[in-house]
């Protein structure tokens, strides 16, 4: 779409989010994921992408949470399976816009 590479998908959380914000970064996650996945796919054609991954995000809560590297007592209920997106930002595989 606009010369740009765009996927689609729909799940049903099987977590129950406490805020939006939550909400937000557990579906930010399942994003960076794919995204990785599209990098990874787009290698194996053989297609180098030089530049990072723009995850685009509106909730600045979600944001917050996913660029701050130091756990804060109001996160530490969610999944450390959510947290894959800190470190992914944190290793330059995705920036989120």
């Amino acid at each position: 779409m606009d010369s740009g590479i765009v996927s689609w998908s729909s799940k049903k959380h099987t977590a129950t989010a406490l805020s939006t914000a939550e909400a937000e970064y557990m579906g930010l996650s399942y994003a960076v994921q794919e995204s990785i996945w599209l990098r990874n796919m787009l290698w194996d054609l053989r297609i180098v992408q030089r530049s990072l991954m723009n995850i685009y995000e509106d909730n600045q809560s979600c944001i917050a949470i996913a660029e701050n590297s130091t756990i804060k007592s109001k996160t530490k209920h969610i999944k450390i399976r959510y947290h894959f997106t800190r470190e992914m930002i944190d290793a330059g595989e995705v920036q989120l816009v």
